[in-house]
């Protein structure tokens, strides 16, 4: 697993009347991450683990900003009781990237 710290701002936070989203992944894996997840004024989380998944909709990566389509390996948060920000993707190839 590395553990080379690396930040990306989501590309929405751009939008008027929405926070801004700033993910930091602590550590990668091919099957997990660890994730900092901050939203302004909203929500934190700290040390969030996120698994390996297929996009069940469309979307757009939280890290890259890249396009998500139904069916592209991603990276989704987990947990009990279910995180307020279940539904954020990061694409499997954003991350595969780093490892070059």
């Amino acid at each position: 697993m590395l553990t080379v710290s690396s930040v990306g701002i989501a590309p929405r936070a751009a939008s008027p009347g929405r926070s801004q989203i700033h993910v930091t992944l602590l550590e990668w894996s091919h099957d997990e991450l660890l994730v900092r997840w901050v939203e302004s004024g909203r929500l934190h989380y700290g040390e969030q683990k996120w698994r390996r998944a297929v996009a069940r909709r469309d979307g757009r990566c939280a890290y890259s900003g890249r396009t998500i389509v139904q069916g592209d390996a991603v990276f989704r948060p987990t947990g009990r009781p279910r995180p307020a920000n279940h539904l954020a993707m990061i694409a499997a190839d954003a991350i595969a990237s780093l490892d070059a």
